[in-house]
């Protein structure tokens, strides 16, 4: 599987809308696997993600597994809460939050 890395610039955010988190957020284009399905991400911080998937509920739990920062390393894999879904231009946008 190719993956990656996340890119060290911060992500600028929309200035129509306001942004809702409260840690730096960085670009993500790396695949993230949500329950065992690839999704395309978007962006992560400390906390948590966004991703574009099929509309999840919110306050669901799936499982993410990100790949690891080189090649051959262990994918890094926790529980996450949905805690928005958003439509966007690219499709639906669900944010999750890290919950271990």
């Amino acid at each position: 599987m190719f993956v990656s890395p996340a890119f060290k610039a911060p992500v600028l955010k929309d200035q129509d809308q306001a942004d809702r988190r409260s840690r730096r957020r960085f670009a993500y284009p790396a695949v993230v696997v949500i329950d065992g399905r690839p999704m395309p991400g978007r962006d992560i911080s400390p906390h948590g993600l966004s991703i574009l998937m099929p509309a999840p509920a919110v306050g669901d739990i799936v499982q993410v597994s990100l790949a690891g920062p080189t090649d051959g390393a262990e994918a890094i894999s926790s529980p996450a809460r949905v805690v928005r879904v958003d439509g966007g231009p690219e499709g639906i946008i669900v944010g999750l939050e890290f919950i271990e």
